[in-house]
């Protein structure tokens, strides 16, 4: 689970909670760029399913993004796809 940014104090609380009460492996990033940068490179081993992004509050006023990794890892699977972006029309 990607957590962002990496350091502050909720995003801490946060990180705690979801290692020891549910078990998930948390990795920091600086930024949304960061990890979107990351998860479109080489590098990327599919190994990210979801993100919090969760700002310094202004005053009182806390907000949040989730990010949702909808896509899976290459497949030989996705040969058994119709093509489905041609029209039914003979």
């Amino acid at each position: 689970m990607a957590l962002i940014p990496k350091k502050n104090d909720l995003i801490n609380q946060v990180a705690t909670m979801l290692r020891d009460t549910y078990g998930y492996q948390t990795e920091g990033w600086d930024s949304v760029e960061d990890l979107f940068a990351y998860t479109s490179s080489i590098d990327y081993k599919w190994d990210v399913c979801f993100g919090i992004e969760i700002p310094e509050p202004i005053g009182d006023t806390y907000s949040y993004k989730l990010i949702f990794n909808n896509t899976g890892p290459p497949s030989r699977e996705l040969d058994d796809v119709p093509d489905t972006t041609r029209s039914n029309v003979y």
